[in-house]
């Protein structure tokens, strides 16, 4: 294989992630309101920086934000300058990274496996529910997780190339630091020390007491001068509060999000369908494993666990906390289907090369895998920089030529069990608010808000069930095809979990968060440019903020009232101007008593509440 034919194909490959990366993470980004609280959180911080022109701050509610550092919320104060300020704008900056990620992924896995690598690790995890479904959310965590990946592939390229490369980690680490915290650089740390503990067992090797220094020194610098520039104007408040917010997350369940130990566990089992079935085969040593595919291997699975277990240790638990371990779970999960022989269908040697469009001949190809030919015309006709037997290893771990890739039986009845329980929810759940009366009927639906919240009229097309369908028709085509063409069969299987996001997000996602919140919403959208105070009771929110687009002189800092006494003064102050309150009808006990509150509309589960005034009550007690 000549260079330029290499290079050509090597750019194809690009250009085809690229475009399906950008149709698939792109379209209707905006179709659905931003859930609270994480999605609305971030990207009210982002609003209120533009509002304020106070770029170097993390604000809600125009006072300070300590509980993370701005990179991400500058890519949406970016975005937002140029969409609006609008959930498109707020979801851009991680379906850009998601694009990224992809063709990171795609260059890392060539290096490590070859071309098919290079072109089923990108699928895999496109292909994957959370990893997809998170790409085209507003939170933080794709951007994170893409920075600390970065981190650590620099320490295994240093060691795959004999030289450290411990400044490029340590300044990836930097960026995931200044885009989540601390814990950027802790799990990049934590890994190298678990790596480091595993091959001791089997070379000797010195403790990497230089790289780690460089790594940590160069990962809080750039986070050290933001911080110094703001303890200039602030002094050392959000160092302190920060600190002080992780070791809430870490022993307490920061705002009711405590969960058993094994809640990550479970969420990555479920949730990373189909690929965390073939991820415990890729945890395995392949017999004629090469060098760098067992360093690679062991790095991820170090990664995956020392995410897993940092996070299930973590008192406060929430789904995408365990996110950074979807990048390993996928390439352990890719190596596994490459290992079964996903480069031998059964056909002749010729033919999965074509499959895997690599720009060469049949013919060609049947001379470069394994003809006879020496092993210098191979070691050039494939590029490598390997030998003929190391490209062997790469392409066909432990497989003979022969034998063609098919699922086991045992991972496929796994596959079909685990879409019937994900198609099966996301089949019955419309269906349960498209009958919600049947549902309403049933002695054992009590929850107030449940129940008021599917009262609402909302309109289904009538086809949002089908979509479900899509994940359990690609597990049964991919058991039908596991013999006959397995390749084919595996392209359907993840190809139907990316048409799942694709179309749940639009058609089913806005139905929904209509019930959740939709009432709420709607009014906070009501009072956008009207000069009145706006306040949720009981329930912590920041949906009124961005949905009101909330001024700086509505807000308790402009009052020069304490955030703690902001509610108690709307309540029973001497307000300037209207006030009005939400709260959901469960907690409708604590504010219905209250003489200053006036109940002014139910809908979908919350309850409207205006402030009553000093003269109406006047007024109606003389009545």
């Amino acid at each position: 294989m000549n260079t330029s034919a290499t290079l050509h194909d090597v750019r194809r490959q690009r250009l085809l992630i690229l475009a399906v990366g950008l149709l698939l993470f792109i379209p209707f980004l905006g179709s659905v309101r931003l859930f609270d609280w994480d999605e609305i959180n971030f990207a009210e911080c982002a609003r209120e920086m533009i509002a304020t022109g106070d770029y170097l701050h993390m604000q809600i509610d125009y006072r300070p934000f300590t509980e993370k550092p701005p990179l991400f919320v500058w890519m949406q104060a970016l975005s937002m300058h140029v969409f609006g300020i609008n959930e498109f704008a707020a979801r851009l900056p991680n379906a850009i990274v998601g694009v990224i990620t992809l063709l990171v992924l795609h260059h890392i896995g060539r290096r490590i496996g070859g071309s098919a690598m290079g072109v089923l690790w990108p699928m895999v995890y496109l292909g994957t529910l959370l990893p997809h479904f998170y790409a085209r959310s507003g939170i933080i965590d794709p951007t994170f997780n893409l920075f600390i990946f970065l981190s650590i592939w620099q320490i295994i390229r240093g060691q795959l190339e004999g030289k450290g490369r411990p400044f490029q980690a340590g300044l990836y680490a930097s960026l995931a630091v200044m885009t989540k915290g601390p814990v950027g650089l802790g799990l990049v740390v934590l890994t190298a020390l678990v790596m480091w503990i595993w091959q001791r067992r089997s070379t000797a090797i010195a403790f990497p007491i230089r790289d780690l220094a460089i790594i940590t020194v160069t990962a809080l610098t750039l986070p050290a001068v933001w911080l110094g520039i703001d303890a200039m104007q602030n002094g050392p408040t959000f160092l302190l509060e920060n600190i002080h917010y992780q070791w809430r997350l870490l022993t307490t369940g920061e705002a009711g999000h405590a969960q058993p130990w094994y809640y990550h566990s479970i969420v990555l089992l479920i949730g990373c369908y189909p690929s965390s079935v073939f991820f415990f085969g890729g945890l395995r040593a392949a017999q004629d494993e090469t060098a760098d595919v067992q360093r690679m291997r062991q790095w991820m699975t170090a990664l995956f666990f020392v995410v897993l277990v940092v996070f299930s240790a973590v008192t406060t638990k929430i789904v995408h906390y365990s996110s950074m371990a979807y990048i390993p779970l996928t390439y352990l999960a890719a190596m596994w289907i490459v290992r079964r022989g996903l480069m031998n269908t059964g056909e002749t040697a010729s033919r999965p090369y074509d499959m895997m469009n690599t720009g060469e001949t049949a013919s060609r190809h049947h001379d470069m895998m394994n003809t006879g030919e020496t092993a210098s015309r191979h070691h050039d006709m494939m590029n490598t920089g390997e030998t003929a037997s190391r490209h062997h290893d790469m392409m066909n771990t432990g497989e003979t030529a022969s034998r063609p890739y098919r699922t086991p039986y045992l991972t496929s009845f796994i596959i079909l069990a685990h879409s019937f329980l994900l198609g099966g929810i996301a089949i019955i759940v419309p269906l349960a608010f498209m009958h919600s009366e049947w549902m309403l009927s049933l002695p054992s639906f009590r929850d107030p808000f449940l129940r008021e919240a599917m009262s609402r009229n909302v309109e289904w097309l009538g086809v949002e069930p089908l979509i479900g369908l899509v994940l359990i028709a690609g597990a049964v085509v991919n058991v039908i095809l596991r013999k006959r063409k397995p390749l084919a069969g595996l392209i359907t299987l993840y190809a139907s979990v990316m048409v799942f996001v694709f179309t749940f997000l639009p058609l089913v996602a806005p139905k929904i968060e209509a019930y959740s919140q939709g009432a709420a919403l709607d009014f906070y959208q009501s009072l956008r440019g009207k000069d009145v105070y706006v306040k949720p009771l009981t329930m912590k929110s920041y949906a009124h903020l961005f949905y009101t687009q909330k001024p700086y002189h509505l807000s308790s800092a402009a009052k020069g009232i304490a955030a703690d006494d902001w509610e108690p003064w709307l309540i029973n102050g001497d307000i300037d101007r209207r006030a009005t309150f939400v709260c959901r009808i469960n907690d409708a006990t604590n504010w219905s008593t209250v003489p200053t509150l006036r109940e002014r509309y139910r809908d979908g589960g919350f309850i409207i509440y205006e402030r009553v005034t000093s003269s109406e009550r006047q007024r109606s007690r003389s009545r």
